[in-house]
């Protein structure tokens, strides 16, 4: 049974968590709220979960054709709910499908993934598994497939650790995508960054570098992060 405890509620859409191997997450709220391109008429969302980065594009990208895909049955249970409570939810199609085998004579303008990481994981709940092992999708699959999807000028845009930067700089290169822009995310200005968000395309131009902090050392929402995310988040977090 649905409840209201169920959802995360952002100022003006919520995301059902159900059974989603990753629940709602700052990391995803990051990418949604800096995944950019100029007047894209059609956005992917690769393994979208729940729909978070889903829902928080669509609720920028008002004009769009929004497709969330996603390998596992329970996501898009869950990503299902999403779309029914969003006010978009005409411009949303949910699709279960692996990535990989995926198939659509459409290009995009935007690509968005918050995509497993690890390359093995021991987790025993079979999809929190799928949503963060690598097992069932790799980042040269991700980069090929995405630049097989992308237009001429549209952009793939990924949340990773910051330890992956090189490998996706150079698995990019071999399927002709190019580091964009580089933002490093530290939990304070004294932290290690600890994760990274990506924008890749399909021109050779010098990459744009930039860090965000989260988090004050007093625990309050660094500027960064406030100004980002105030128009999302009900009850902002603290550290």
């Amino acid at each position: 049974m649905l409840t209201n405890k169920s959802f995360f509620h952002f100022k003006e859409f919520k995301v059902y968590q159900g059974n989603a191997g990753l629940k709602v997450n700052t990391d995803g709220v990051l990418l949604g709220a800096l995944a950019s391109q100029r007047h894209p008429e059609s956005i992917l969302d690769i393994g979208t979960g729940t729909g978070l980065i889903g829902a928080i594009i669509a609720n920028r990208y008002h004009k769009a054709k929004h497709i969330w895909l996603d390998i596992n049955e329970d996501a898009v249970s869950a990503a299902i709910q999403t779309k029914k409570h969003h006010p978009q939810k005409a411009r949303i199609e949910i699709i279960l499908k692996d990535f990989r085998s995926y198939q659509s004579n459409q290009k995009f303008d935007l690509i968005v993934s918050n995509p497993p990481y690890f390359k093995a994981h021991t987790a025993s709940n079979m999809n929190r598994k799928i949503a963060r092992q690598q097992e069932f999708l790799d980042f040269d699959n991700l980069l090929q497939k995405s630049a097989s999807l992308l237009t001429d000028n549209g952009s793939l845009w990924l949340v990773l650790p910051a330890n992956t930067f090189e490998e996706i700089q150079f698995l990019g290169m071999q399927n002709k995508l190019y580091i964009q822009s580089k933002i490093s995310i530290a939990d304070t200005p004294n932290s290690e960054a600890k994760r990274i968000i990506l924008a890749l395309i399909k021109d050779i131009k010098p990459i744009k570098t930039s860090n965000l902090y989260l988090f004050n050392e007093n625990g309050t929402a660094h500027a960064h992060f406030y100004n980002l995310c105030k128009d999302l988040y009900v009850k902002f977090p603290q550290r």
